[in-house]
């Protein structure tokens, strides 16, 4: 469980896993101002917002994933596609590691053989599977995929790469269904993680297997439970 305590909101927010958490602001003001305190959070500034984890600060920066514009969301950043490639040479096995040295000695009697006739060159006799692997330039693979499935794909790329179990969406359920919404909330008691969305609308339809808090222009946090 987490708190979010925020200067603005006069009782915290108990974001549970596995279980999907909705915030509803009903001033744009307030969704505003709450937005850009998480997004400077997540840049390391938590001036006017806390996460407190079993009484200790939560490194939100660190420790969770925040994504502000779902349309435009690339998972595919030079940090990922490393960390990718990372796991995947540690995860190769014996075999693999075998037939990657017999590829290896291939190499170097072309370059003997071919190569060297124009001189004396020096060159690398030995060259380490990770740098095999990024000739093929390994990507999480999202593409022609529905909303919900790139979501899911991400949150678990996430959980594999980096052990991420706290994820932060703005409007989100402004883009999915309720049959999707319901997936998701599945996925969420799956993988046993949190998620909350940040939004300006009312989803009452959904307290059935949400948690929902609305904080009216007064500031003041109603706490809707399932």
């Amino acid at each position: 469980m987490i708190e979010l305590r925020h200067v603005m909101l006069s009782e915290p927010i108990i974001i549970k896993k596995e279980i999907l958490t909705n915030v509803v602001f009903e001033t744009s003001n307030h969704f505003y101002v709450f937005l850009k305190d998480i997004n400077d959070a997540y840049a390391g500034n938590t001036e006017n917002i806390d996460f407190i984890q079993n009484e200790k600060e939560y490194n939100f920066r660190t420790k969770a994933i925040f994504i502000s514009d779902i349309i435009s969301y690339e998972i595919n950043s030079r940090k990922v596609k490393n960390e990718l490639l990372k796991s995947i040479s540690e995860l190769a096995d014996d075999d693999f590691q075998k037939e990657i040295e017999n590829i290896n000695k291939q190499l170097l009697e072309l370059i003997n053989n071919k190569i060297t006739l124009w001189g004396d060159i020096y060159f690398r006799d030995e060259i380490p599977i990770i740098d095999y692997l990024k000739l093929f330039e390994f990507e999480v693979n999202d593409v022609d995929k529905s909303l919900i499935e790139k979501i899911m794909i991400w949150i678990k790329s996430f959980i594999d790469l980096y052990q991420i179990d706290f994820y932060v969406f703005v409007n989100l359920f402004d883009f999915l269904n309720k049959e999707e919404i319901e997936i998701l909330n599945s996925f969420c008691q799956q993988e046993k993680i949190s998620i909350l969305v940040v939004t300006r609308h009312n989803y009452s339809e959904l307290t059935a297997f949400i948690h929902q808090y609305i904080v009216d222009k007064d500031t003041y946090l109603i706490h809707r439970s399932v």
